[in-house]
């Protein structure tokens, strides 16, 4: 549970209301489950219990059905979603990383499921995955028990596999083309709307107010600095969930084995696949950060100073952003945590941003 807080404790008040009355809702039954699974034709198998991951996304470990004198191995994952159907953006991001070499996990099947009053339609996201191969990063940087060099050899090659993630509209034309049609979602002001909305629910909440007026008086500044991000750079397919939990390595060489969780995968600045490593590991993020900089920047270093620079626009409004999301769960600890990373991203933003004046074609807000 500590992984999902930002305000460095747990709260298990609010985790056991989030488990029980969002993430706990999502159950899809045995027997879809099993009708889903042998429309691929995986069958005589053995379905877990569904195991703790996204709010709306199931996930369940499914094993060959133990025989006499034989293990029973496990096959994959079937993850399933259960808001918008297929995300394209997954997919599409999946397979161009195996189709450029890089450690992605590997997708077996795919196909676009919902249950509807007891029965299948075509809403639902559906997926099979293979097993994750390595161990996995975060468990083992808490655990402490391996060689540092190899953990800072995987946080180095975990920035270069970023790096390489970000070019692959470059390389791969599924990956330009979906950058294409999710260009126009990558330039609206959720800001604003995200900030209208706490100020809303927030209200009430003493420790969330003043957070909440010092954002509000930054928003300009933001948008002038989102907007010249968005004008300078090209977008990308970012992985959105990029962290050392979402990453498996190879204890030997540190090299990377496998990346999964790629149900966030949408259009954006590159700046926005920070976010997550940013807040739940902050005690690896330069070595990781340093690392994708190189790989992308080389020895242009003004160039890679000012994107490190820039980070603090798409951090702030991802920060705000989850603290809608963690109010619509009612967690509300956990929401303002979010509003303190937030606040403090924009006290960093404001000192390197230039506003146009209204004679310069100033920003309405």
């Amino acid at each position: 549970m500590s992984r999902m807080t930002v305000l460095g404790r747990d709260h298990p008040e609010d985790v056991r209301t989030w488990m029980e009355l969002q993430h706990g809702q999502w159950v899809t039954p045995t027997e879809i489950q099993r009708a889903i699974l042998n429309h691929w034709g995986i069958t005589d198998v053995v379905i877990g219990e569904r195991m703790a991951t996204g709010e709306a996304t199931e996930v369940y470990r499914v094993h060959k059905r133990p025989t006499e004198g034989q293990d029973d191995g496990l096959l994959g994952y079937l993850r399933i979603a259960n808001h918008g159907g297929l995300n394209d953006a997954e997919i599409i991001l999946m397979e161009a990383c195996r189709a450029a070499g890089l450690p992605s996990v590997e997708l077996l099947h795919s196909s676009p499921y919902q249950l509807r009053n007891g029965q299948i339609s075509s809403d639902l996201g559906a997926t099979f995955l293979a097993p994750a191969v390595g161990l996995n990063l975060a468990e083992a940087i808490e655990q402490g028990t391996y060689d540092i060099e190899v953990i800072n050899t995987a946080l180095r090659n975990a920035g270069a596999l970023l790096a390489h993630i970000h070019s692959l509209p470059d390389v791969n034309v599924g990956v330009a083309q979906a950058v294409e049609r999710g260009l126009a979602r990558s330039q609206r002001d959720d800001f604003s709307r995200d900030l209208a909305f706490l100020r809303r629910t927030m209200q009430y909440i003493p420790e969330a107010t003043p957070l909440l007026q010092h954002i509000k008086q930054a928003a300009r500044d933001h948008k002038a600095g989102l907007a010249d991000i968005q004008s300078k750079y090209p977008r990308a397919l970012v992985h959105a969930d990029f962290d050392p939990k979402h990453l498996f390595f190879d204890p030997l060489t540190g090299d990377i084995t496998s990346l999964i969780d790629f149900g966030g995968a949408h259009v954006n600045v590159a700046h926005a696949d920070f976010f997550h490593w940013k807040t739940f590991s902050p005690m690896t993020y330069e070595v990781f950060l340093d690392a994708y900089l190189d790989e992308r920047f080389g020895f242009d270093l003004i160039d890679a100073q000012e994107f490190e620079a820039e980070i603090d626009l798409a951090y702030a409004a991802c920060n705000l952003r989850s603290a809608c999301v963690r109010m619509d769960q009612l967690l509300v600890n956990e929401a303002v945590g979010h509003l303190h990373n937030c606040a403090s991203a924009c006290d960093r933003i404001a000192p390197r941003v230039k506003v146009p004046t209204a004679s310069e074609g100033a920003l309405s807000y």
